[in-house]
C-alpha cells in the first residue's frame, strides 16, 4: 500500500535525498521530519524503491586470508 501523503510530496523527499545521498534510512526520516513531512522508516523505504533507489547496508569487505574454519 503506497502511503498516498509521501507520494503527494514526493518531490520534496526526492530534493531532501539529493542534497545529501550519503543517508541512512533513519537519518532521512529525521531531515524529512526537519521539513514537515512525518514519515516511517520502512514507508521512506518503500518510496526509495519505487524509484530503484537503494542502499547497500555495509561496506564490502574482503575475504579472509585464513582458512574456513569447521
Amino acid at each position: 500500500m503506497r502511503s498516498r501523503r509521501l507520494e503527494a510530496r514526493g518531490a520534496e523527499v526526492m530534493a531532501a535525498f539529493e542534497e545529501e545521498r550519503d543517508q541512512t534510512l533513519v537519518e532521512s526520516c529525521g531531515r524529512l521530519a526537519a521539513r514537515g513531512i512525518a514519515t516511517s522508516k520502512s514507508a521512506l523505504s518503500r518510496f526509495f524503491q519505487r524509484r530503484g533507489i537503494t542502499w547497500k547496508r555495509r561496506p564490502a569487505t574482503r575475504s579472509s586470508r585464513t582458512a574456513r574454519t569447521s
